[in-house]
């Protein structure tokens, strides 16, 4: 016989400068739903993390540990959702936990100026156990993981494509996460270059 578990974890995020306005492109807000279903016996677990304190890599593998513990067999993949800063520090604690070679996707429930006008939303729990009440935050990580039946592949696709400029970055922010200079030069400057003031068009530009 089948068993249809009534237990749906859920997953989402929304990036709303005001609640009481519908989600619309034009205006740059933005709500996201992601489901999934696999009737032949897929199992998925939610986890969320409202907050990162200090010991924000040790929450996050503990959580996850114990989430992987639903099945003995390695998860099809992860799915990440989470407020931006330590996006690599959270990937580093989801390969302790669940094993170097799950799959992560997704990425960071940013709002288009970085102000934190985002959110992240799930009922956290997993399939046939029993899920919690909604819950929201504003400087979290929401993490999915799942046993699918069926095979899993993963690919990635960008706007990227190969041009005849290139330059040494030579300077970078103290994260290291943005650069600043190239051969030098300021970086603005440099791309403002390789794309014949196509960057800059319109805009006035400090290159400080």
């Amino acid at each position: 016989c089948k068993f249809k578990c009534v237990w749906i974890p859920l997953l989402t995020k929304y990036i709303l400068p005001h609640y009481r306005q519908w989600s619309t492109h034009r205006k740059e807000y933005a709500l996201s739903v992601w489901a999934l279903s696999d009737e032949e016996g897929g199992e998925f677990a939610v986890v969320h993390i409202p907050e990162r304190g200090d010991d924000f890599q040790e929450v996050v593998r503990r959580k996850l540990t114990e989430a992987s513990g639903l099945r003995r067999a390695q998860p099809s993949f992860a799915l990440l959702l989470g407020s931006p800063g330590a996006e690599e520090q959270t990937l580093e604690s989801i390969g302790m936990a669940l094993g170097e070679g799950v799959p992560v996707l997704g990425g960071s429930s940013a709002d288009n100026k970085v102000q934190g006008e985002w959110r992240q939303i799930s009922k956290q729990g997993s399939t046939c156990f029993g899920v919690e009440e909604p819950a929201m935050s504003e400087n979290g990580v929401v993490v999915v993981v799942a046993w699918c039946t069926c095979e899993v592949s993963t690919t990635m696709t960008s706007g990227f494509y190969q041009t005849e400029c290139k330059g040494n970055v030579t300077k970078v922010s103290e994260d290291r996460r943005t650069v600043l200079e190239i051969d030098g030069k300021p970086a603005g400057e440099v791309y403002d270059g390789w794309t014949e003031g196509a960057l800059t068009k319109g805009l006035e530009y400090d290159a400080e």
